[in-house]
């Protein structure tokens, strides 16, 4: 069985802290027979010491992939391991604030965005730009996603490979086996989008293994 980390998001519950994994994502995993595990942040202050990024690095040596999942904002432990994946070619999906994550480490710039509008069903359209790898994914050059986010990439120095106005949608760097970060959240609207954009991150998973 294939292990997929999630990085963990930092919430509360009853006042309690806690460390978050969406189900909605742990499900959608499950679906395609895939383990989630959660990648638990352990900085132990606002920056990761050497010995906590080595246990990040053990944390990370069990998967054979990694989804940055969405969430509120993104600290040092987010930005490390992203960079550590991409660095390693470790297969990778970002959602939302992963693909910010995604741009921010390759330069990008993180910006506010005031004429949002969130639809956790279907929200807008975006086009996808032809002979991108997300393009050979979807196979479709317009398609209409949900969006839920205040804040946007710009100028990465990754290849944006889907847009709606001046809004990016998606990022990729051909050159990985998959670093591919989209800015809506396929695992809350599973279509026929989504299967293809997940069935294309587990075989990508599994031709960096050898299977």
């Amino acid at each position: 069985m294939l292990i997929v980390g999630i990085t963990g998001r930092i919430g509360k519950n009853e006042g309690h802290e806690t460390v978050l994994a969406y189900k909605a994502l742990c499900d959608i995993l499950f679906q395609y027979d895939i383990l989630p595990i959660c990648l638990i942040p352990n900085a132990s202050s606002g920056k990761l010491s050497d010995k906590e990024f080595e246990k990040l690095k053990q944390m990370i040596s069990f998967c054979d992939g990694i989804i940055l999942q969405g969430g509120e904002q993104f600290n040092d432990y987010d930005l490390r391991l992203t960079q550590y994946v991409y660095d390693e070619d470790i297969p990778t999906l970002g959602i939302c604030l992963g693909l910010q994550q995604m741009g921010y480490i390759c330069g990008g710039q993180l910006l506010s965005i005031t004429n949002h509008i969130s639809d956790m069903n279907y929200a807008h359209y975006i086009k996808i730009v032809p002979n991108s790898k997300l393009y050979e994914i979807i196979g479709k050059e317009f398609i209409f996603v949900n969006s839920y986010h205040h804040n946007c990439i710009a100028q990465p120095h990754l290849t944006i490979s889907a847009y709606c106005g001046d809004v990016i949608e998606a990022l990729e760097d051909k050159n990985k086996t998959f670093f591919i970060g989209v800015q809506w959240h396929p695992e809350k609207l599973f279509d026929e989008n989504t299967d293809k954009l997940f069935r294309a991150f587990i075989k990508a998973i599994l031709q960096k293994k050898g299977k």
